[in-house]
């Protein structure tokens, strides 16, 4: 536990304010969060903390109050989709969920799950997304709280069809950009502001209607490395985070939110791996 970095990056989180917050109330909310956090991470003694979890914290803090915020925000910990995040490395737990992204869209859309491994995407551009539940990197608090609301009442794996909604609706973006791995990236990390929420919540609900997530994990994971050939190899393949050390816990916003130079640096370093189901 990096209690030096909890402070630092609740000490950031100015823009995640809902903009009718004052400063005063916003000052008081911050000094609720550190303590919230910690206390968090300290009800299991192996939770490692990771960058984007404070937005999760801070997200619970502002709807549910000090006293609630803290028995939710255990519950997730010990109970819900951030036990994993908190417990093992980024490479066993998000970013192996996040390969099931390319399963759904091999499944709904084949041209586009094909044009994003062409250019060896990977899944970088949404490792923030399901680590925090939207809320780094959605702009409307309105939009954030909606998420949260979804995912509290659904299965562990809904962030990951979200992502598939969100990647499909902007196809027509990715299908007319140029066919390189930088500018692809740069695309879709960057979040729209006029996203249409409750279209990409629909959406994410039936994908996992049509893939349930036991099914997702097993039976269709299993087709898809059935199908794949030999000159498609599976989407982690040329991520060089395993021939370069894992991903710090501490720069997952710095990482996902890479530009088009440092998407450019990630890839040139790339060297081919093993699909992790």
């Amino acid at each position: 536990m990096c209690i030096i970095q909890v402070e630092l990056d609740v000490q950031r989180t100015l823009a995640r304010f809902p903009p009718n917050i004052s400063d005063e109330r916003r000052s008081i909310l911050q000094d609720q969060l550190t303590p919230l956090i910690i206390r968090v991470l300290k009800s299991n003694s192996r939770f490692h903390y990771y960058q984007g979890f404070h937005d999760v914290c801070l997200t619970i803090l502002l709807v549910c109050g000090e006293k609630s915020a803290l028995e939710v925000c255990k519950n997730l910990a010990r109970h819900g989709p951030f036990r994993s995040y908190l417990l093992k490395s980024l490479e066993q737990s998000v970013l192996r969920e996040l390969d099931l992204l390319y399963v759904i869209l091999s499944r709904v859309d084949p041209q586009l799950e094909r044009i994003m491994r062409d250019v060896h995407l990977g899944t970088m551009f949404a490792l923030s997304w399901p680590l925090t539940w939207f809320s780094h990197s959605l702009e409307q608090y309105q939009q954030i709280v909606r998420f949260f609301d979804v995912f509290l009442a659904s299965p562990p794996l809904t962030p990951i069809y979200v992502c598939a909604a969100i990647v499909l609706k902007r196809k027509s973006a990715i299908v007319t950009s140029e066919r390189e791995m930088p500018i692809i990236h740069q695309l879709l990390s960057t979040m729209p502001y006029e996203l249409h929420s409750d279209a990409i919540l629909s959406d994410s609900l039936y994908l996992a209607s049509l893939m349930p997530p036991f099914a997702l994990k097993t039976e269709f994971t299993r087709i898809y490395k059935e199908q794949a050939d030999l000159r498609f190899r599976p989407v982690n393949n040329r991520n060089p985070i395993h021939r370069w050390g894992p991903i710090s816990r501490y720069a997952i916003t710095m990482v996902a939110a890479a530009g088009v130079a440092g998407a450019a640096y990630y890839f040139n370093l790339g060297e081919r791996f093993a699909f992790s189901a």
